[in-house]
Parts: C-alpha cells; sequence; structure tokens
C-alpha cells in the first residue's frame, strides 16, 4: 500500500526499483512491528491483510472501527471471504478470516501452524 511504503519512508516507484533482496528487507522491517502478536498463521496473514484486526478478538468486523460502510467496502472487496453466515451481515469477522486461512493451509499441507509461526519469530530476532 501507498500509505503503508510512506510511512515506512518509501514511495511505490522506489520499491519498484529495489532489487529482491532490498524489497525482502522492507517485508523484515513492516512484519517485525507485528512478531509479537502472531500467534498463529491466521496472525500472520492478518498482519499483512489488516494489521489492525490481529489485536482484535475473533468477532471483530474488519474496518468497523473506521466506518459500516467501510466494513461493507471491505467484504464487498474480499469476496474470498464470504460465505453463509456473513452474507446475510454483509461483513467479514476476524473468524472468518482465520477459518479461511486455516483451511487453506491444510489444503496445502501445512499442519504444524505453531512451526511455522516459531519459524517465522525466529527469523525476526
Amino acid at each position: 500500500m501507498p500509505s503503508t511504503l510512506s510511512e515506512m519512508g518509501y514511495s511505490v516507484s522506489q520499491v519498484y526499483d529495489m532489487s529482491y533482496d532490498q524489497q525482502l528487507d522492507l517485508v523484515y522491517t513492516y512484519l517485525k512491528r507485528y512478531i509479537h502478536y502472531m500467534n498463529g498463521i491466521a496472525d500472520v496473514y492478518l498482519a499483512v491483510f489488516y494489521p489492525y484486526a490481529i489485536k482484535q478478538g475473533q468477532q471483530y468486523v474488519i474496518g468497523s472501527e473506521k466506518s459500516k460502510s467501510f466494513a461493507n467496502a471491505v467484504y464487498n472487496q474480499n469476496p474470498g471471504f464470504h460465505n453463509a453466515q456473513n452474507k446475510r451481515l454483509g461483513v467479514i469477522r476476524k473468524s472468518d478470516i482465520t477459518r479461511y486461512v486455516l483451511n487453506r493451509a491444510k489444503k496445502f499441507g501445512y499442519t504444524k501452524f505453531s512451526s511455522i509461526v516459531n519459524a517465522i519469530k525466529k527469523f525476526f530476532v
């Protein structure tokens, strides 16, 4: 996101001109600020998708801290998280994302979530 890059002191064009190694250093810098909140693979995902949600409970509605219309826009722009429960409400809860990420991870054979998160934490220490 351009705003996140700006917070970090970079522009999109600067990042575009960086090598892969330099870009990976930015990823490291970005994720390091959330490492203490990463307790599972869904938290790693949330650090990228919607970091505000990491510290919230499972019933937290994504985007609701801004407005109901913003939360509805997040829902409309992310059909991958739609399910029978949230379709009626038109919002995505943190639990919807957690369920989705865990199911995808299992589908691709990532069954040891704690070892994945521990490996990420070791990388950032």
